[in-house]
Parts: structure tokens; sequence; C-alpha cells
């Protein structure tokens, strides 16, 4: 419960300058991209037993 707490708040505080860098440089593509990529990320740790 810890771990996922600390990967919230490390996320919260990540993503927003991550969004704003790529928004800024007109690559919001990437910013899709990496999206499903977490998803994908996600539905591995669920199979893998991670989560």
């Amino acid at each position: 419960m810890v771990r996922a707490l600390l990967a919230g708040a490390m996320t919260g505080v990540m993503a927003p300058a991550v969004g704003n860098y790529i928004v800024q440089r007109k690559l919001s593509l990437l910013g899709d991209g990496l999206g499903h990529v977490a998803i994908a990320g996600v539905g591995l740790a669920l199979m893998t037993g991670q989560a």
C-alpha cells in the first residue's frame, strides 16, 4: 500500500510537468501515446501479479 501511495504521489507531481512540456512543444500526440503505454503497463502488472 505504501508503494502504491508513493507511485501515485510521484505520478501526480511528474505528470503535469511532462504534460506542460509536451503541449508547449506541440507534441500532444506523444502524450496520447504515453497514456496508452501506461495502460499497457498496468495490464502487464495485473497479469504478472505485481499489482
